[in-house]
C-alpha cells in the first residue's frame, strides 16, 4: 500500500528520508489500531511523495475505521487531512475545530493580492518626453538620459511630489533606483520613469482603497505586486463584507486602476498559525500550568 516492495530487499536503515517515512507509517499500522499518532509524516518529502503519503494516511482513516492524531507545522499538510485542527502555544491548546471554522474565527479579515500591468514602451515614451522637460537646463541628447540624484529631486518638485524622494532608499520601493544612484551617482532616466509611472498607479490604488475599503491594512509591496488586509465587516455601519460585492467593485474598476490581476481569498491557516505562535512565551518564564506547585 506504501510502495515499498521495491525495496524489500534492502536494509531498512538503508532507505531514503522519505522511504524510512513510509515505513513508520506502516508500522504504525500493524494491527489495525483503533488511534494512530504521527508526527510530520510528510516532512523533507519531494510534492509527489508528499500527496502519495497523504492520499495513503487518508485512505487509513477511511477503510480502517480509526483516528488518527497528527502533528505538524505544516499547514498545508494539516488542511490536507485534518477535519478538525487545534494550534497550541506555550503548551495550551489555543484553539480547536475546522480549517473553516478557524479562519471564521480568527482571521484577520480578507486578502486583497493585486498585481499592476508593466508600462508599455509607448507609454514610458511618452512620460520619458514629460519628465525631461522638467529638467530644464538638461539637454534632451543620449548623455542628459542619465540623472544626478539632485534631478531627481527637481522632477519630484515639479510633479509636486517632492515626498518621494524618501523613497529612494534602502527597503524603500524605489530600490532599484537607489541602487543605481548609490554604485554610479546617476540614473536612467528610463529606469526613473519606469518607477514613476508604478509609484502613480500604487498612489491611485490607495485612493481607490481609502473610498471602497475602508479599514484596510498594506500587508506587503513588491514592484508590482500588493498584498492587502481588508476587514471582515465595513466599519460605517458593520455589516459583513461580502465577497461578491468586492469581486464586483473590483472588476468595474480594474482597467481604470491598470490592475493586471488580483485575487481575494480569506486568511490562510499559515497566516492564523503564525498569529498564534507571535505569543509564544516560553522563552521569558514559566508555561503556564506547568510549574503549579511554586
Amino acid at each position: 500500500q506504501l510502495a515499498l516492495s521495491k525495496h524489500i530487499d534492502r536494509s531498512a536503515g538503508s532507505y531514503s528520508g522519505g522511504n524510512k517515512r513510509k515505513l513508520s507509517v506502516a508500522m504504525a499500522m500493524m494491527g489495525d489500531p483503533k488511534i494512530i499518532f504521527l508526527d510530520e509524516p510528510s516532512t523533507g518529502m519531494d510534492p509527489v511523495a508528499r500527496r502519495f503519503m497523504w492520499d495513503v494516511i487518508s485512505g487509513i482513516v477511511d477503510r480502517k475505521e480509526c483516528s488518527i492524531i497528527l502533528t505538524s507545522h505544516s499547514m498545508e499538510e494539516t488542511e490536507a487531512l485534518c477535519h478538525r485542527i487545534g494550534i497550541m502555544v506555550g503548551g495550551r491548546l489555543r484553539c480547536l475545530g475546522s480549517a473553516q471554522h478557524l479562519r471564521s474565527r480568527f482571521g484577520q479579515g480578507f486578502q486583497i493580492e493585486c498585481g499592476f500591468s508593466v508600462p508599455s514602451e509607448e507609454e514610458l515614451d511618452e512620460q520619458i518626453l514629460i519628465l525631461s522637460s522638467m529638467l530644464g537646463t538638461i539637454r534632451r541628447s543620449k548623455e542628459s538620459l542619465f540623472l544626478k540624484k539632485s534631478h531627481v529631486k527637481r522632477i519630484f518638485r515639479s510633479m509636486g511630489k517632492s515626498d518621494w524622494i524618501r523613497e529612494i532608499r534602502e527597503g524603500g520601493s524605489a530600490i532599484e533606483v537607489q541602487q543605481a544612484l548609490a554604485s554610479t551617482g546617476k540614473v536612467h532616466i528610463h529606469e526613473l520613469t519606469a518607477w514613476v509611472m508604478l509609484q502613480e498607479r500604487y498612489e491611485q490604488l490607495v485612493d481607490f482603497l481609502d473610498q471602497y475599503f475602508e479599514g484596510y491594512t498594506i500587508r506587503e509591496r513588491q514592484h508590482t505586486k500588493i498584498r492587502i488586509e481588508v476587514p471582515r465587516v465595513n466599519l460605517e455601519d458593520n455589516s459583513p463584507r461580502r465577497l461578491s460585492d468586492m469581486f464586483s467593485i473590483l472588476e468595474e474598476f480594474k482597467e481604470s486602476l491598470f490592475i493586471e490581476e488580483y485575487s481575494i481569498s480569506q486568511t490562510s491557516l499559515e497566516q492564523i498559525f503564525n498569529f498564534f505562535a507571535s505569543q509564544q512565551e516560553e522563552e521569558k518564564g514559566h508555561i503556564a500550568g506547568m510549574h503549579a506547585n511554586e
